[in-house]
């Protein structure tokens, strides 16, 4: 079988690091691959890129770039359009007609038996509106625009909302939907009407390393907790801020280590401009990490913890799983469904008082520790294999190319 592959991150050699659903994508395409089959992946990136094709990990990569029509680089019609808004309407405009355009042009022409995509920024969703497609469309949908911004309290700009409208447009036209949790099923029912019943829900899969050894270690000595995420609402990082203090209030000895992109470094220079010094000593923030930093950052920590108020899986409790560490996720969205109640602790959304309560627990008892991590790599090992991904999602490519497959769209 012959795949297309649309996402809105992919990594590069240049940019490994692509976020959760870069990620995804790339393990999903390895899957493919793995089972023999050809994948490209065909990446559209912000205003300004040139189009460039390269191969990573054995997949063949097309990024796509657009650029503003030349009267925008003159001085007096640029201006006017800066003054006028114009240039807020660019990117989305732009971006709809060069993918439409692209899409158009490559898909028909080379062959693919289906076509992958996400509705994430709703980038297939030029595509969708080409007249007499042939080729099935299968959409991933995980956190929508739309609760992205409800859940950090955002008003999206034109652009945003733009992306909302054309995530609505891909989904409604897709021939099959896919999501990843029964959580996120019913959520995306109650924001877009679309009968829970009616999404494919395969397994997210990530590459699983060896069997971890596990150490007992004295549960007074020192304790190694990681964050890995964007620092953002959606993702708890302010939970997590207000509950450090406390933490090492009940447990001194506790470290953290916080790995994400923080914009502008807000949330960690309003931390160290309030907490004391030596709180400040056993916070770490380590920025944006490379592939090899997060697999060591893995291994060394003792329990993972991401309080995100949503997320629709949550592919980082897998991750951290799979390296045979207890987390602490929050009681909402697919995290219970991935982190399981045997492999680590639940907290309340958005509640510092809970979470404390959940760390705490965990970096007091390190036998807990081992058995949830035991756990943890057990359920990853049986549910979230890239190999299970590959092959279930394959399954429902050759249900909706039999004709029995029911497509959800409405």
């Amino acid at each position: 079988m012959k795949i297309a592959i649309i996402p809105p991150f992919y990594p590069s050699h240049d940019e490994p690091n692509a976020g959760g659903i870069g990620n995804h994508f790339q393990h999903l395409a390895l899957g493919f691959h793995e089972e023999n089959h050809q994948v490209e992946v065909f990446k559209f990136p912000y205003v300004g890129k040139t189009d460039a094709k390269y191969e990573y990990q054995g997949i063949q990569v097309h990024k796509f770039g657009i650029t503003p029509p030349a009267w925008f680089q003159m001085r007096g019609l640029g201006r006017l359009a800066r003054l006028t808004g114009y240039v807020k309407r660019f990117p989305s405009k732009h971006l709809l007609r060069r993918t439409q355009e692209v899409l158009a042009k490559k898909i028909p022409q080379s062959g693919f038996d289906v076509i992958e995509a996400t509705s994430n920024r709703g980038l297939p969703f030029s595509y969708s509106r080409l007249p007499n497609r042939q080729i099935p469309m299968i959409t991933r949908v995980s956190t929508t625009m739309a609760l992205h911004f409800e859940e950090n309290e955002e008003m999206p700009d034109y652009n945003q909302r733009k992306e909302c409208e054309f995530e609505r447009g891909t989904i409604s036209r897709s021939d099959a939907l896919v999501t990843h949790t029964k959580a996120h099923a019913v959520k995306l029912e109650a924001e877009l009407g679309v009968d829970a019943k009616r999404f494919h829900i395969p397994p997210h899969g990530i590459d699983i390393p060896p069997p971890p050894t596990f150490i007992q270690k004295d549960s007074s000595g020192e304790v190694k907790v990681l964050f890995v995420g964007r620092f953002e609402s959606r993702k708890g990082a302010d939970v997590l801020l207000k509950a450090i203090p406390k933490i090492l209030e009940g447990h001194p000895s506790t470290r953290f280590l916080l790995a994400g992109s923080d914009t502008n470094n807000t949330y960690q220079m309003e931390f160290q401009a309030k907490e004391d010094p030596i709180i400040l000593k056993q916070v770490e923030f380590l920025g944006t990490v490379t592939d090899d930093e997060r697999t060591r950052l893995y291994k060394e920590c003792d329990v993972f913890v991401a309080p995100s108020r949503y997320e629709s899986f949550g592919i980082v409790y897998a991750e951290a799983m799979s390296f045979g560490k207890a987390v602490v996720a929050c009681n909402t969205g697919g995290a219970p469904e991935v982190s399981g109640r045997e492999s680590g602790l639940l907290a309340e959304p958005g509640d510092p008082e809970s979470l404390t309560q959940c760390v705490l627990e965990l970096c007091r008892n390190a036998q807990q520790r081992n058995h949830m991590g035991q756990d943890g790599y057990k359920r990853v090992k049986a549910l979230f294999s890239r190999e299970k991904m590959a092959k279930d999602t394959l399954a429902l490519y050759h249900r909706v190319l039999s004709g029995n497959y029911t497509g959800p769209k409405y």
